[in-house]
């Protein structure tokens, strides 16, 4: 005899299997408590509940794609409801626009497509494609066959070529990858220090500071030049200019082309009215010779007259 004790749990299958177990039992030919041990023996083994049958699930939604039933209150577009593939047209839930036969957000749509919305409308035929327009995607509702996709074949198979090895992006060689490579703790991989990075900038700023040296060099040279030339000048002006005067201190007038100058008797010398030297006097032709300064003068005092 099976044992079992009363506070055992028994679900609701198993004293039923027992039970239907038990109607095997010949109650007319033994006592009670042969019975009752009876009854213990046929107490199901290793008894698992049967799970429950599941019923088909139908994702088919609860509107139904027909013109005469469709609501006036409610736009007139087909809406697209179920899985991406295989699904059913709807009428849209939105109320119309007042005096339109669609909604706001359908009616907007239309007047971007010439009239037209994706999955047409529910009192018109349905569609076979968006918009009605066979060279757009085909609509794949549940009792339309779709046609097959086209495996892509791989280039190499379809030419011939073996296939392409890949090639490591550090080094370039074939077998690993720029993660796997053994060059890639090499030193030119790894990301500068700020050490690294204040190194330079000490270098690009002593290199600047040179060349500025260099150009402050040159502008002293160049300065030093220009001051050499105008000292020159200067002398040039002096020697040009009479310094003392001669024995008798007086000029001969030799005015030219309405320009007061003056000649030193004694060497033939011509200076201006400011004792500047210009020239000298040309006896034999009663003239003046003028120089280079002179001549420059003697175009800016004939200018200003």
């Amino acid at each position: 005899m099976s044992s079992f004790t009363i506070h055992d749990k028994v679900s609701g299958h198993e004293i039923k299997t027992w039970y239907l177990n038990s109607l095997e039992m010949e109650v007319d030919t033994i006592d009670g408590e042969a019975a009752w041990a009876s009854f213990m023996d046929h107490k199901p083994v290793d008894f698992k509940v049967p799970r429950r049958a599941r019923g088909k699930k139908t994702s088919t939604p609860s509107c139904v794609d027909d013109a005469e039933k469709h609501e006036e209150s409610k736009c007139d577009t087909r809406v697209y409801k179920g899985p991406s593939v295989g699904g059913w047209g709807c009428q849209c839930s939105s109320k119309k626009v007042e005096g339109q036969r669609l909604c706001k957000g359908h009616q907007n749509e239309a007047d971007k497509h010439e009239g037209q919305v994706k999955n047409g409308f529910i009192n018109e035929d349905r569609p076979t494609h968006h918009y009605g327009d066979e060279n757009l995607a085909l609509i794949p509702w549940h009792d339309v066959e779709l046609p097959e996709k086209k495996k892509k074949t791989p280039k190499a198979q379809t030419s011939g070529e073996p296939k392409k090895q890949r090639k490591c992006g550090n080094c370039g060689e074939v077998g690993h990858n720029r993660k796997n490579c053994k060059n890639a703790s090499s030193d030119s991989d790894k990301p500068e220090t700020v050490a690294d990075l204040m190194a330079k900038l000490a270098i690009a700023q002593a290199a600047v500071e040179a060349e500025a040296a260099v150009e402050a060099e040159v502008v002293v040279e160049v300065a030093a030049e220009v001051g050499a030339e105008i000292e020159q000048d200067e002398e040039l002006d002096e020697d040009l200019t009479i310094g003392d005067e001669d024995d008798t201190g007086v000029l001969i007038d030799c005015t030219f082309e309405g320009v007061y100058y003056g000649r030193d008797p004694n060497d033939n010398e011509v200076v201006d009215d400011d004792g500047f030297g210009v020239g000298t006097w040309d006896q034999d032709n009663e003239l003046i010779e003028f120089n280079k300064k002179g001549q420059q003068l003697h175009k800016k005092m004939k200018a200003a007259l």
